[in-house]
């Protein structure tokens, strides 16, 4: 590599193509060869108030210049109590009670699954060290985030260990009965996405059920990643607000609106209480957890939500998007619908019958891109994922160039 390359996340060298995004404003993404797409992806589910809101930078900016940086290691500042603040009144009906920072999804999972172990130790249950999670699902990419994904990843690459760490089917009861059997006085957390985000496939409400009934008799703490499917993202404020209260949950990308490498554990009475009450010190800190410009950009992201009535807007671009959805499998019996709300997605079968492969996939990412369309590439599908706040003709457009792929790909016509 030249010193002026980098290294791209998830995408070999080859394949970054010549041209590379350059801005970003409102919905549309425009890149260094002059050519725009509208994005319907939220910039990785991260943007759910489309991209350059004014009211969040202008806040970060303030953040800089008045702050910089206030560690909040043995102090704390008024930033980060402030955001502590507003994230757990925004939290209700659910009650959380206190608000732990870190600065992605990945090294929050991380701190979960360490605060679950403690948590045993404290409440004298060592042997309480197994953390549950289903497969196909996505946690990230350190190395305790990755033990606990159920998507492939290169775990064995990387050597990631596992060992306690089991995955079972996000709609399979019985495995999780047999599971509870075998290992139940060994469980210390089951860490569920309402929304599977690596397939948008929403976890059955009897899982959930079963999750909490077996809660209650052997102890293990219920883990809300809530990662990809906060903020309104599938409807309510949070997915897992149709849930009993879990222990934890896990929030980030649309927390800050993108703009920063920020993410929070919302932590329940119960596990507040437990460390309170030992008087002991949770061993995970990071240096820009919590930082100024970090919880700046919380508060005013939750500010323009209220203010850009986001819960209206959100109900209002997920019926658009499952009618697209639905137009889509219309095309065909090899499209299939998945999803909730404003995440959705569209598996995609070839003549035999089965998934398309990986190339597929990307052939007709790249194809989406070309008529002006971002969308994610998902196990098999396409995944759609735009602002909260997308105005009506632009999801119309954004939807016309989607729909001109896919209808392509059935007919057999060559991307």
């Amino acid at each position: 590599m030249g010193s002026g390359d980098y290294f791209e996340f998830y995408l070999p060298s080859k394949d970054w193509g010549n041209a590379e995004a350059v801005t970003a404003r409102g919905n549309t993404v425009t890149f260094s060869d002059g050519s725009e797409a509208l994005c319907g992806i939220s910039g990785l589910w991260n943007a759910s108030l489309g991209y350059g809101n004014l009211a969040v930078a202008e806040a970060i900016n303030h953040a800089n210049l008045h702050a910089a940086t206030l560690p909040i290691f043995r102090r704390g500042s008024a930033y980060s109590r402030e955001a502590a603040a507003r994230l757990l009144e925004f939290a209700r009906p659910h009650e959380y009670a206190s608000v732990f920072y870190s600065t992605s999804g990945s090294s929050a999972l991380d701190a979960v699954v360490k605060l679950s172990r403690q948590f045993h130790d404290i409440a004298g249950n060592p042997k309480r060290r197994r953390v549950i999670s289903f497969t196909g699902s996505y946690h990230g990419v350190t190395m305790g985030a990755m033990a606990v994904t159920g998507s492939y990843l290169f775990q064995d690459v990387y050597q990631v260990d596992q060992r306690l760490n089991i995955k079972i089917p996000y709609d399979d009861v019985n495995a999780l009965e047999i599971v509870m059997k075998r290992f139940g006085p060994e469980v210390a957390a089951v860490i569920m996405e309402p929304v599977l985000g690596s397939g948008t496939l929403p976890v059955p409400q009897e899982i959930v059920d079963a999750v909490y009934a077996f809660r209650e008799s052997e102890g293990f703490l219920v883990v809300a990643d809530e990662v990809a499917t906060g903020f309104h993202r599938t409807g309510p404020k949070f997915a897992s607000h149709l849930w009993p209260q879990p222990d934890v949950m896990v929030v980030s990308k649309a927390l800050t609106n993108g703009t920063c490498a920020a993410s929070a554990l919302l932590l329940g009475r119960r596990v507040v209480d437990s460390f309170d009450q030992a008087q002991q010190v949770f061993w995970h800190g990071e240096t820009q957890a919590g930082s100024p410009q970090s919880c700046a950009a919380i508060v005013a992201t939750l500010d323009e939500i209220e203010r850009l009535d986001i819960e209206e807007s959100a109900a209002r671009v997920g019926k658009k998007l499952a009618e697209f959805v639905s137009t889509l499998e219309g095309l065909s019996p090899r499209v299939k619908g998945f999803g909730l709300g404003a995440f959705r997605a569209v598996q995609l079968f070839d003549g035999a019958g089965e998934l398309i492969g990986t190339d597929k996939v990307f052939e007709l990412v790249g194809e989406c891109r070309r008529r002006g369309a971002i969308v994610q590439p998902s196990p098999g599908a396409l995944q759609f994922v735009p602002a909260l706040n997308y105005p009506d003709e632009e999801l119309d457009v954004l939807f016309s160039r989607i729909h001109s792929v896919v209808e392509d790909y059935v007919a057999g016509k060559p991307a």
